[in-house]
């Protein structure tokens, strides 16, 4: 007897697969020395979305007979997302507590630089950077991120939804 997949379990399975392949690039900007690189951030985005898509893709053509509605392809990309941000908080969490607590100090230099740069006088950069340092805790970031993932996650998944999704013909009889 063939197990079928259900549809949660697919999110489950693509979700993690999606927080590992994350991790994996995390770890790799960070031995690169390449953490802080904005650019480089967007490309955890565009992962993201590749694999979204190809998960819903999957779904459609092997799992679902090439049929998925567009709530089902919504739900699949969401869920994807809200597991894959889950593992890759606790990662962040991780990372900045035991790994690299010396990124956090790092990006708050980054953000002083901006803040010179823009002409900003010295007093009001030093309120905002104490203002910064406040929210700039492991679990406050690994919480903002995972928040993050779900509102991205969503927005990305209603556009990669309505791409991937095909619904059956009604003019075909079932056999």
């Amino acid at each position: 007897m063939e197990k079928k997949t259900t549809l949660f379990n697919h999110a489950l399975t693509w979700g993690a697969i999606l927080g590992i392949v994350l991790i994996v690039y995390s770890l790799l900007l960070y031995f690169l020395d390449l953490s802080t690189n904005r650019a480089l951030g967007y490309v955890s985005w565009l992962i993201i979305i590749v694999i979204v898509f190809y998960a819903m893709k999957v779904y459609r053509d092997t799992v679902n007979q090439g049929i998925l509605s567009f709530s089902n392809a919504f739900v699949i990309g969401l869920l994807i997302c809200i597991i894959s941000g889950f593992i890759s908080s606790v990662f962040a969490y991780i990372q900045f507590s035991f790994i690299s607590p010396e990124l956090i100090d790092k990006m708050v230099q980054i953000s002083e630089e901006k803040l010179l740069s823009r002409g900003m006088p010295d007093d009001m950069v030093e309120q905002s950077l104490e203002m910064s340092r406040k929210f700039m805790t492991p679990g406050l970031i690994a919480i903002m991120a995972f928040v993050m993932s779900v509102i991205i996650g969503a927005i990305m998944s209603l556009i990669l939804a309505a791409i991937v999704k095909k619904e059956p013909n009604p003019f075909q009889t079932a056999e």
